[in-house]
């Protein structure tokens, strides 16, 4: 009945922020809504060893904790609204969240106020299309570019979980400015130990800080640089996904684009929740994105994703062959249910995430192949015939439409992917946004 555990690391082995963010969140959890005692697994290093010295490095700045509370006493609401009109050039930064929904009036009045981008990857629901709001959808290319070194933030508001988004990560971890993360579950979800204030409070307490905002705080340099960058970026990228195969960028931007109202989109692990975060648009706000971040990995998507269109709400499900095939066994119980639930199976003939990594670089292709790739010829059609499930194969952007804006019962929809297009589309779409903003 602990409030948290941890492993700690050796000593020796990572920086002092890591044990710091530690500290902080054990005296936080142990004295938050539930007090009680919090249990910190510290090992010994190993006997008999040499020690080396170790470089402790310059002591932090104190992490600010606020004792939980669901809301603000006026004094601090007072306080974050003129630390935040002393810093115009802000960000928003909202991971997964579930509930998302439930921030979009707040997040919009803040953004509106203070005029801050907001950088909102879709599993989130925040990415939708919001009045007078930079919502950018590709931070992600952005930020990969040297124009990120050239857009250093004062402040950073982060709301939900951690962000998909690599580049985002190393971005803040590089700038280091002040965030306040809204924490109303006490997660700590801040794997770059980050933070600089932790508010367990939600969206009441943001729309509070929003309603006394002065708007003349607003930087209308540092929009109009993050939207002319997002703007570059789209055309750049239309320009080659309009004018070549159907291959999974263009399908994570079509997506955001033809889904009906109403509807819920599934996302699996791997390359489908990254590309749904670096190239969906924004969309209407009835549309639900979720899917399965953390430990689960792919084991168990379409189970996942039928549970969620057992609901009632008729649901897209993103997929890989190797996750697809993981839970063949979901997709015969979803046979049972009366649902809507169409499954998009971008098949690159197994692992084609690692084809996007470093490793792919160094390593003989016979080698990547057997150990990393394990491609799997998985016979999709003779499987989902003999479930007598419908069936098509899809490779164009205009049939892929019309099926997903649609949907009817269960279906499912194989994209043959070729991998080394696609990982040539990706690396050129890189290259085309980084040309395209270099002179902004």
């Amino acid at each position: 009945n602990v409030r948290w555990f941890a492993e700690l690391p050796i000593a020796n082995e990572l920086d002092t922020h890591w044990f710091q963010f530690a500290a902080a969140r054990a005296f936080q959890s142990s004295m938050g809504p539930r007090p009680g005692p919090v249990h910190l697994d510290w090992p010994f290093r190993e006997p008999l060893e040499p020690i080396e010295d170790a470089d402790l490095g310059q002591p932090s700045d104190p992490i600010q904790l606020e004792m939980a509370e669901t809301t603000l006493s006026s004094n601090k609401i007072r306080d974050l609204a003129q630390l935040l009109e002393q810093s115009p050039r802000g960000v928003v930064i909202a991971g997964p969240m579930v509930q998302g929904s439930q921030w979009r009036q707040a997040v919009e009045n803040f953004c509106t106020k203070t005029g801050y981008p907001l950088l909102a990857e879709p599993l989130s629901q925040l990415r939708v299309n919001f009045n007078d709001v930079a919502v950018l959808e590709h931070h992600d290319h952005l930020l990969r570019s040297s124009w990120s070194t050239r857009v250093a933030p004062e402040i950073v508001i982060r709301l939900g979980g951690p962000p998909t988004c690599k580049a985002l990560k190393k971005w803040l971890e590089h700038h280091r400015c002040p965030m306040i993360m809204f924490d109303p579950s006490n997660s700590w979800a801040d794997p770059s130990f980050t933070t600089s204030e932790i508010l367990n409070v939600g969206n009441e307490a943001l729309n509070a800080i929003a309603e006394i905002i002065n708007p003349a705080m607003r930087d209308t340099q540092w929009e109009t640089a993050w939207r002319s960058a997002n703007s570059q970026a789209s055309a750049a990228i239309n320009e080659i996904l309009d004018t070549e195969p159907l291959l999974q960028a263009a399908v994570a931007r079509d997506l955001g684009r033809h889904l009906p109202p109403d509807h819920l989109l599934y996302v699996s692990n791997s390359m489908p929740v990254r590309d749904i975060d670096s190239f969906m648009n924004p969309h209407s706000s009835s549309l639900r994105v979720i899917g399965n971040r953390g430990a689960s990995g792919i084991d168990g998507v379409i189970s996942s994703a039928a549970g969620a269109a057992a609901s009632g709400q008729p649901t897209t499900l993103l997929i890989g062959d190797l996750a697809f095939q993981h839970d063949i066994g979901g997709l015969i119980a979803a046979r049972s249910l009366d649902i809507t639930l169409t499954v998009v199976v971008l098949d690159d003939q197994g692992g084609g995430i690692f084809s996007h990594l470093p490793i792919a670089q160094v390593t003989e292709q016979a080698v990547f192949d057997q150990l990393f790739t394990t491609p799997q010829h998985l016979p999709i059609a003779e499987i989902v015939d003999a479930l007598g499930i419908r069936y098509q194969e899809v490779s164009d952007a205009a049939t892929f439409a019309g099926l997903i804006g649609e949907p009817q019962g269960i279906q499912v929809l194989r994209i043959p992917i070729d991998s080394a297009l696609d990982v040539d589309q990706h690396r050129r779409i890189a290259r085309a946004v980084t040309d395209s903003i270099e002179l902004l």
